[in-house]
């Protein structure tokens, strides 16, 4: 019993480091405290930005993505930050990102005092490893709310069969010519998009 509480106490302060030390999501404080990760372990990349193929609306040219690393082999993630505010995502291991879509949304509802506010959203098209031979892709959409755009979190929006990848909501989210770019990174001749098909140019 005694046991048991000093892993609970353990878990709410480590937790609660994490939340002080850098603005990260739930999901990412659970896989650093997994893997033993303090936030002084985050290295953010701000040279060379995020890596894979950005799709960006208008608008959102001030929107910033870095790529993360925490010090480990196969764990990395993302930072993002606009006007001041930021936050710091993360995946389990060998997962990964393969695209991302950055969009601005004007009419964003709030219950929060029933209201619409501008939003800001960055959905990332994410490959998920769950076991030999399992891989699905999952959509996770972060999101910058509110007037100062200080409200910050994560959203799961979507998540596929196993074995169905790249996502079809994610392709056909997309306009044509960014679906053909995103489709190029896993080398097909060939994709479907909006029920017909396009060879990849």
């Amino acid at each position: 019993m005694k046991q048991k509480i000093l892993i609970i106490l353990s878990v709410i302060f480590s937790t609660q480091t994490l939340a002080s030390e850098y603005n990260i999501t739930d999901q990412c404080q659970v896989f650093m405290l997994e893997r033993e990760v303090v936030p002084s372990s985050i290295i953010i990349d701000d040279e060379e930005g995020f890596y894979v193929p950005i799709f960006r609306r208008n608008g959102t040219e001030e929107i910033f993505l870095e790529t993360v690393s925490f010090g480990i082999p196969q764990f990395e993630g993302m930072y993002a930050s606009y006007k001041g505010e930021s936050i710091v995502h993360c995946w389990p291991a060998f997962s990964y990102v393969t695209g991302v879509l950055v969009e601005k949304n004007e009419y964003f509802y709030e219950p929060i005092g029933n209201k619409v506010v501008d939003a800001y959203k960055i959905h990332l098209h994410i490959h998920v490893y769950s076991g030999p031979g399992a891989l699905a892709s999952k959509i996770e959409t972060i999101y910058f709310v509110d007037r100062d755009y200080n409200t910050l979190y994560l959203k799961e929006i979507f998540i596929g069969d196993t074995h169905e990848y790249p996502s079809p909501w994610f392709k056909n989210y997309l306009t044509l010519e960014e679906a053909n770019e995103f489709i190029k990174y896993y080398e097909f001749d060939s994709f479907e998009w909006h029920g017909q098909m396009y060879d990849v140019k």
